[in-house]
């Protein structure tokens, strides 16, 4: 069984996810965190497979709060997901740590490939931000 970590601060996303996640993993713990502090406390309390994070959050970013995971869970993959989708947020996500970048619009098809190739222990980008990112 996979345990997965899931932050967002809008309740409506994180139910979206978790629908994705239970789609192809039916047995999946899913456990929730509405803000960055929320996620790095709850991150300290059982082991995960992944953790999934918006990026912009209360009480500390997603960003911010990937920092300190890398910090106490260097291991744990981590994906982040913005509605922001420019390549800039992909650019620092990796930079910071992450193992993938997702923008919202695209959760609903990229998501599960994403979950897939980052616990396979790749880097995950969707098609569109390689060939952006390639170029730089």
């Amino acid at each position: 069984m996979l345990h997965f970590l899931i932050a967002d601060d809008h309740f409506v996303m994180r139910q979206a996810i978790i629908q994705i996640v239970k789609d192809d993993w039916p047995d999946a713990f899913c456990a929730e965190a509405n803000d960055g502090a929320e996620l790095v406390s709850k991150a300290r309390d059982a082991p995960w497979d992944i953790i999934i994070s918006d990026i912009s959050m209360p009480s500390l970013s997603g960003i911010e709060a990937l920092t300190r995971l890398k910090e106490i869970i260097p291991e744990t993959p981590v994906l982040l997901t913005s509605i922001h989708g420019e390549n800039s947020y992909a650019l620092k996500a990796f930079r910071s740590g992450a193992a993938g970048f997702i923008p919202k619009p695209l959760i609903q098809v990229e998501l599960v490939k994403a979950v897939v190739t980052v616990l396979g222990g790749k880097k995950y980008l969707t098609s569109e931000q390689a060939i952006q990112l390639g170029s730089l």
